[in-house]
């Protein structure tokens, strides 16, 4: 734990909550804690954008996510929040493998090595996929699920009735947490621990009273999530989410194409990132599933009954998920699942995994001389081995490690061990001292553990460690549990030089933007600001060819975060600005809304190549679209000095020479478009579009509505009007002559509710407009408050009413992207 901390210090400002992922995962958390109200899963903010209304991942229930609310100061809150989540793994790790029946020597090694490989700071090191750690909330959801399954595992197993039902409220109690903390992340990573639990109560079944007891805790659990309206959540936020999509996959094309069977049989399962999981050296720890796979198999022929079940449910669990993996890269699996990425499953069995590598148990100790006691009981181990079986055995499994961990260039790892480079003496300094720790310590994993539901044998028939093994195994396991973390402080040295002086100073431009946009709770909407990156930053910029490479118009602003940090300090885009509480309208997230892509796509991108359903992004400029919209200001390296709408407000330049401009549009939407004719428009995406764009030079004068509010005839201009933030919602004010309607620039939903009228009278009518927007009616005066509000047992209804609502309005329409 030291050593994790001593590591953090060193990459805090660097590593930390870094990548896209985690910046907008620290971003997301903390807005939450400040514009949402407590264990409101409905958060809703002006920091948000106009893209996602529906973020999905709440702190209030996840203690690491809570400390980045803490008055420490960026830094410290972000290591104070990441050993949280490294005690949450750490404990909740440790309580699987001892359930599993591993003993507690064991258990130790196999949650360091995870800590160590998976885990902050080190993790870098070891090459993994990058986003793993970039979301710690993943650690929070992992943690919570390895203790509901060492729960489940332990319900059943005894005849206690008192313990079996705090078991069961343990688990359900768990499970709404993990709901409010993480509903789809629950989802991704919940798959492969509910398919081990069902594997674990099939052969539960020879045994009746464990069996009933399971069943009853899987439909405890089950009703409790469907009371509280969770499968309703999923299904309606998944239809309203840009990242899944709408359609389903067209077999007859997929079958018509042309040589399908010749790109089945030449496709090599290492060409493809997706299907990198398990046997390719592409993949940094691909030894580590190596190891847990033959640790798997180890358990599968030496364990009891619980840990063989376990095992073979892994191992059948890693094989499907190269599956779905392989059909997913040929194209071949239906677009709805796309959502449903190789890498959340992967991910997902990590911990498993290495818990799985204390099977290796069983071969170890033959090699090591000891004695494997096989029985239905499990296997323990017994004799003293000799020494020269020990220095031999430990020398071949060093060697086997070393030999495992390959690289691109030399995927056995062969070479890497005939020729470790430079560093020969510091190679094989490490080589020796791996294999006398292994002799010394290799003996003491043992595991000797009874059956479930079986009666222990005598001591003398349980395979217990001879009295000079015992006399031994006490410094051997402190000897191996100090393996782990002392090796892993040697790392920091190259992590403290890797990421030093990462910081940079914050832009002028983005300071400028912070006081005069930047909003907090009671503060009035002063605009959105969006960024532009131009086709020539594709052909001029330093990392042209990487993006043209790419082949995805979307890398440009992809690519572009690291350039930009580089050399300004600051990416310039999304959660780099709402940091400082600068509004956005483009988004990275999970859970952009399909209407929001959908309207972007058709005005402000060039073709359908451009779009990515987890990014919203501008492509092609349109200043009345922008100005509709909420956007004041834009960040680009194009040059709008000059153009109708554009005015240059400064330019920041980067000490190689480059310059972003920051231009101002003229007469922006802040909640003061107030048309004075609404066109109606039939129930259809497409005609929606056309009128919009009919009428795109006049949009602040007319709005296109499918069903006219009533009063709406005869419109007043609406004046003094005010779009003002609040936690979860707005607070809109405004007075007229007579009824006014004016366009707001919030994305609608059905969930927009009225919680307050400070004056004059409730608003006549508010609904969708401009396909995207919230269109408010009122009569002479209006001051009320608004807020998003759904929830997962209560008011679950308008979220389905969005979708229906949205699934309409495109039934009739071609698609736009």
């Amino acid at each position: 734990m030291v050593v994790v901390v001593i590591g953090m210090i060193e990459v805090a400002g660097a590593e930390l909550y870094r990548g896209a992922d985690g910046e907008w995962a620290a971003w997301n958390a903390t807005s939450i804690l400040r514009y949402s109200d407590f264990a409101d899963p409905s958060p809703f903010s002006l920091l948000i954008g106009t893209g996602s209304i529906q973020l999905p991942n709440l702190p209030w229930f996840n203690p690491g996510a809570l400390a980045l609310g803490l008055p420490f100061g960026t830094e410290t809150n972000y290591i104070l929040s990441y050993i949280v989540y490294f005690l949450e793994l750490a404990l909740s790790m440790f309580v699987l493998a001892r359930v599993l029946g591993i003993n507690p020597t064991a258990s130790h090694f196999c949650t360091q090595l995870y800590l160590l490989v998976f885990f902050l700071p080190f993790a870098p090191v070891f090459e993994h996929d990058q986003w793993y750690n970039a979301a710690p909330v993943y650690a929070h959801i992992v943690s919570l699920l390895n203790v509901i399954l060492a729960l489940y595992l332990a319900v059943g197993r005894d005849s206690a009735r008192n313990a079996n039902l705090v078991c069961i409220l343990l688990m359900a109690l768990m499970a709404i947490v993990a709901v409010f903390s993480g509903p789809f992340i629950l989802v991704f990573f919940g798959l492969f621990y509910a398919a081990v639990a069902v594997a674990v109560t099939v052969p539960a079944f020879r045994y009746r009273t464990e069996a009933l007891w399971k069943v009853g805790a899987a439909a405890s659990v089950l009703t409790v999530l469907v009371a509280m309206g969770y499968p309703d959540y999923l299904l309606t936020t998944a239809g309203a989410s840009a990242r899944a999509p709408a359609y389903g996959i067209d077999y007859g094309e997929v079958f018509a194409r042309e040589n399908l069977l010749g790109q089945v049989l030449n496709f090599h399962i290492c060409s493809s990132a997706q299907t990198q999981m398990v046997i390719c050296a592409h993949r940094g720890v691909y030894w580590f599933s190596l190891l847990a796979i033959c640790g798997a198999v180890g358990f599968l022929l030496f364990g009891h009954r619980i840990l063989s079940t376990v095992s073979a449910a892994y191992l059948v669990l890693v094989l499907l998920m190269q599956a779905y993996a392989t059909l997913q890269a040929l194209a071949l699996v239906p677009p709805a699942l796309t959502v449903l990425s190789p890498n959340f499953l992967i991910w997902s069995s990590f911990p498993l995994g290495a818990v799985m590598i204390a099977g290796l148990v069983p071969a170890m100790a033959k090699l090591f001389g000891a004695t494997t006691a096989v029985s239905s009981n499990g296997f323990a181990l017994s004799g003293c081995p000799n020494w020269g079986q020990r220095l031999i055995a430990a020398l071949i499994i060093t060697a086997s490690l070393l030999v495992l961990y390959g690289s691109p260039a030399d995927p056995t790892g062969i070479r890497t061990v005939l020729q470790p480079g430079e560093d020969v003496l510091r190679f094989w300094g490490w080589f020796v001292a791996g294999a006398f720790l292994l002799m010394l310590s290799g003996p003491f994993f043992r595991i000797p553990r009874r059956g479930v539901n079986e009666k222990p044998k005598a001591a003398s028939q349980n395979g217990n460690l001879s009295r000079p093994m015992r006399r031994l195994a006490a410094p051997g396991a402190i000897v191996m549990l100090a393996v782990a973390p002392f090796s892993g402080y040697t790392l920091l040295d190259d992590l403290s030089t890797r990421f030093k002086g990462y910081e940079k100073e914050t832009p002028a431009v983005v300071l400028w933007l912070r006081d005069r946009v930047g909003v907090r709770n009671e503060d009035p909407f002063q605009g959105y600001v969006s960024t532009f990156w131009s086709e020539a930053f594709d052909t001029d910029s330093p990392i042209s060819g990487q993006i043209r490479a790419s082949g995805l118009q979307y890398y440009r602003y992809a690519l572009a975060r690291h350039h930009f940090r580089e050399r300004f300090g600051s990416t310039l885009t999304e959660y780099d600005l709402a940091h400082y509480g600068i509004p956005t309208f483009e988004e990275y997230g999970q859970w952009v809304t399909r209407q929001a892509q959908r309207f972007t796509t058709r005005f402000l991108v060039r073709s359908k190549d451009d779009v990515f359903p987890t990014f919203l992004r501008i492509y092609r400029p349109d200043r009345d679209i922008m100005a509709l919209l909420g956007i004041r200001y834009l960040l680009s390296d194009a040059n709008f000095d000059g153009e109708d709408g554009f005015k240059l407000l400064r330019t920041e330049h980067s000490i190689f020479g480059d310059s972003v401009n920051l231009y101002e549009l003229i007469n922006p939407n802040l909640a003061t478009y107030s048309p004075s004719r609404l066109l109606l428009a039939a129930p259809n995406e497409e005609q929606i579009f056309k009128l919009i764009e009919a009428n795109r030079s006049r949009l602040s004068e007319v709005a296109i509505v499918t069903d006219m509010p009533t009063g709406a005839s005869t419109l007043s201009p609406a004046t003094n009007t005010e779009l003002i933030v609040e936690s979860d919602g707005f607070r809109f004010r405004g007075k007229s002559g007579g009824i006014s309607a004016v366009v707001l620039p919030v994305q609608y939903s059905r969930c927009l509710d009225v919680t307050s009228v400070h004056a004059g009278a409730p608003p006549l009518a508010m609904q969708r407009v401009n396909y995207l927007q919230t269109l408010i009616v009122f009569d002479r005066e209006i001051d009320v408050s608004v807020e998003f509000d759904f929830g997962y047992v209560w008011k679950t209804g308008c979220r389905r009413s969005d979708s229906d609502e949205l699934q309409a309005l495109q039934r009739d329409s071609k698609p736009t992207g």
